[in-house]
Parts: C-alpha cells; sequence; structure tokens
C-alpha cells in the first residue's frame, strides 16, 4: 500500500553528498560561520566555525529523513478506516489514499533535503544569500501546493477520489467510532489495539490517545530533536 522503504535511498544520496562536500570544503568556509538570516539575506548572527557546527544542517537532513521513515511507517501501520455502507469501495479508496499520501511524503521529503543542501552550499562557499532565500520560498510553495491539491484531490482516506462507477466520489463517509472522539479531535480508545487512525478532520493521522506506545514514539521524536540542538 505504500512505496518502498528503497525510495528513501534518494534523499539519503543528497544527505551523502551534503556531508561529502562539507567535508570537502571545510577548510575554505568562512572562520565567522553565518548561523542566522533576515529576510533580505543579511547575516544577523555568526559563530566560531567548527566541525560541529557545520555539521547542523547535514544533520537535520538526516533528523529529517529519519522522521519521514517513520511517517511512511504510520501510513503503513495506522487502522483500516472502512465505511459501512460500502466496504469494497471504501477499502480501495483507502488503500490508494495511503499509496499516494506515501508517494506525496517522499517528495517533500526530498524537498527539504535538497532546501537543506542548497543552504550548505550558500553558507560554505559564502554565495549570496539571496540564493537561499529564493530556494526556501520555492520549497514552501511547492509543499503548501501539494498538500493543498492532496486534499482536494484525494481528500481524507480517499474520499474525494473518483472512480469510473462513481465520478462524484463518496465526501461523507459512514463511521460509527463518534463515541471515541473527544472533541471530534482527539481519538481514545482503550480496546482498540491501533497505535495511529485516520483524522476525523482535515487530512493526515493522529494516534489513539489511550496507547501509552503511541505516546513514546513522539516523546522518541521529540528527544531525538532536542539532542540534535544539544549536540550541534
Amino acid at each position: 500500500m505504500v512505496i518502498s522503504y528503497t525510495w528513501f535511498v534518494v534523499p539519503l544520496l543528497i544527505f551523502i553528498i551534503t556531508l561529502a562536500i562539507t567535508v570537502v570544503f571545510y577548510s575554505t568556509a568562512p572562520v565567522d560561520f553565518p548561523i542566522h538570516f533576515d529576510m533580505s539575506g543579511t547575516v544577523t548572527d555568526t559563530v566560531a566555525k567548527s566541525p560541529r557546527v557545520v555539521l547542523l544542517l547535514p544533520m537535520m537532513q538526516l533528523g529529517m529523513i529519519a522522521l519521514f521513515i517513520f511517517i511512511n511507517f504510520v501510513i503503513a501501520r495506522s487502522k483500516q478506516t472502512v465505511e459501512n455502507e460500502n466496504p469494497t469501495d471504501s477499502l480501495k479508496r483507502n488503500m490508494l489514499f495511503r499509496q499516494i499520501s506515501s508517494k506525496a511524503m517522499l517528495i517533500m521529503c526530498t524537498i527539504m533535503v535538497i532546501d537543506f543542501l542548497i543552504m550548505q552550499v550558500v553558507t560554505l562557499l559564502a554565495l549570496p544569500a539571496e540564493w537561499m532565500m529564493v530556494t526556501m520560498i520555492i520549497s514552501v510553495v511547492l509543499i503548501l501546493f501539494g498538500t493543498v491539491l492532496l486534499a482536494v484531490k484525494v481528500g481524507q482516506g480517499g474520499s474525494r477520489l473518483k472512480f469510473a462507477d462513481q465520478p462524484d466520489g463518496v465526501n461523507k463517509p459512514i463511521r460509527d467510532d463518534d463515541s471515541f472522539w473527544k472533541a471530534g479531535v482527539i481519538y481514545f480508545n482503550r480496546n482498540d489495539p491501533a497505535l495511529f487512525v485516520e483524522k476525523r478532520f482535515g487530512i493526515g493521522w493522529t494516534i489513539n490517545t489511550a496507547r501509552p506506545v503511541a505516546w513514546l514514539s513522539f516523546v522518541i521524536i521529540i528527544a531525538v530533536i532536542i539532542l540534535i540542538s544539544i549536540l550541534f
């Protein structure tokens, strides 16, 4: 239902390229290494160059890749939501939704990793900061456009997908789990072994708050982010 994890070799190769460029050009990088820029591209803060400082962006790339691999895992292992009204059609929609979402996450991951690569090159070679700003804007626009397109054309659970026998799609799935949704946004069901479920509103997935392991996964992600910020 989701893309193979081997596809994440693509952003991983970009990470390796970034790391190689960092090693090659470390000696010629600015001694006062820029770490903050304003909206016009002017450097607002610098720190003394060190291996730890220049490795920040590559490590952020690696963390980003790991995060998206985890998201792909969530998509694959999340609870299968099936409508009572038309279970066969619902299953088909859900499988397509997962496949499309998985591909979208890979594309998003690749865009962000490329963005970090360009940021690193601009910083190491003291190139015009405007290049970095333009790249960031393009990345944000592409990601936002893709997210909107996914919501409009695919919909949550594939609700907007059009099949030959149902050209208008199914926009209002029939569900029987109302009692487990607190305020319509928090899923709490002790009898459901699923750790991840589709959101009731919007698009994407959320956790089953009744499962401690689901919370643990997010604690680990936060801990890794904090660890990277401390070490680099």
